[in-house]
């Protein structure tokens, strides 16, 4: 098991439950992809962006990867997938999210 940093708060995507998986659909029933990224401009501004356009701002990391999470998870509930790309301050990713069932998983 990882240890966390002192003074990191656990943030709802590290828990299991936040991906709910549910198994695939047909590619007849394929659904088109949000992608989602959060990234930092300096230690007190985060940001949700979709292809480049500013969604969303927040003083702290943690604040925009749980409204991330939350409006994917809503989404996934209408039936859209969402893709979640979490950066780290020096732009490199730290991990990615799936929200909604994959479009088509062959066999």
């Amino acid at each position: 098991m990882h240890e966390r940093a002192p003074g990191r708060s656990r943030s709802p995507s590290n828990d299991p439950s936040t991906v709910v998986r549910l198994g695939y659909r047909t590619a007849r029933q394929a659904m088109t992809t949000s992608t989602w990224h959060i990234t930092g401009r300096g230690e007190r501004e985060w940001r949700i962006e979709e292809r480049g356009e500013l969604l969303n701002r927040f003083d702290y990391r943690d604040d925009a990867i749980r409204e991330a999470a939350r409006r994917g998870r809503a989404r996934e509930a209408d039936g859209e997938r969402t893709h979640l790309v979490i950066h780290r301050l020096d732009g490199s990713i730290e991990r990615e999210l799936h929200f909604g069932r994959p479009a088509f998983r062959p066999r």
